[in-house]
C-alpha cells in the first residue's frame, strides 16, 4: 500500500498558517513590552531563613544519639570518625531543621575540634590539602539553606590522627560531645 504524497505537502503549509495566527494572539500589548532605548528591573525576593543564638552549652551524655540545640533549633546526630583518605581525621555529623524557616548556612559557624595533649586541650584545624580532581572534598559543610524538617550530613576532615581523639571535645553549634570521639 502506498500513500500518497499530497497529505505531506498540504500539512506544511497548515502548520505555518497555524502557527502565524498563534502568535498574533499571544496578548502581549505594546505597552507591556520593553522598548529598544528602555530599562528592565528584576527584583528577588529574599527567603526568610532562621535566626540562631547562643543558649547555655549543652553536654551529649554519650557520643550517639540525638541532642537537640535549641539555640539553632536543630538536632544534632554525632556520626562518629574515621581516618580521612588524605591524612587527618572526619567528624561525620548529622543536622535536621526543626525551625519553622530555612536555616542558613552561616547561622551555624564552624565546628572545633579539641583534643589531651597532656594536660592541656588544644584546638585543631581544619585540614588543608589538595585532592585529586573528581574526588570527594576535604570538607562538605552546609552550603545552602536547609529546609524546614530536613537532615543533611556534614563531614569536616581535622589535622589530627584519630588515635589522639582518646580524650577529646567536638563543639559544633551550643553542643559538645566530651571522651572518647573514636567511634
Amino acid at each position: 500500500m502506498q500513500f500518497s504524497p499530497r497529505p505531506r505537502a498540504l500539512m506544511v503549509p497548515v502548520a505555518a498558517a497555524l502557527a502565524l495566527a498563534l502568535s498574533s494572539c499571544s496578548g502581549v500589548q505594546p505597552a507591556d513590552q520593553v522598548s529598544p532605548g528602555g530599562s528592565l528591573s528584576v527584583s528577588t525576593s529574599q527567603t526568610p531563613t532562621a535566626d540562631a543564638h547562643d543558649t547555655a552549652p549543652i553536654i551529649a551524655d554519650e557520643p550517639y544519639g540525638e541532642v537537640e540545640d535549641p539555640g539553632h533549633g536543630v538536632t544534632w546526630h554525632f556520626q562518629g570518625t574515621n581516618p580521612g583518605n588524605y591524612g587527618g581525621t572526619v567528624v561525620n555529623v548529622a543536622v535536621t531543621n526543626n525551625n519553622d524557616a530555612p536555616l542558613s548556612p552561616e547561622s551555624l559557624g564552624q565546628p572545633v575540634l579539641r583534643y589531651n595533649t597532656g594536660g592541656r586541650m588544644e584546638e585543631v584545624d581544619l585540614l588543608e590539602t589538595d585532592v585529586p580532581e573528581g574526588a570527594m572534598p576535604l570538607q562538605i559543610p552546609l552550603d545552602r539553606p536547609l529546609g524546614v524538617g530536613a537532615t543533611t550530613n556534614l563531614q569536616y576532615t581535622f589535622d589530627v590522627t584519630r588515635s589522639n581523639l582518646g580524650n577529646a571535645e567536638f563543639t559544633f553549634g551550643n553542643v559538645t560531645w566530651k571522651g572518647s570521639l573514636i567511634v
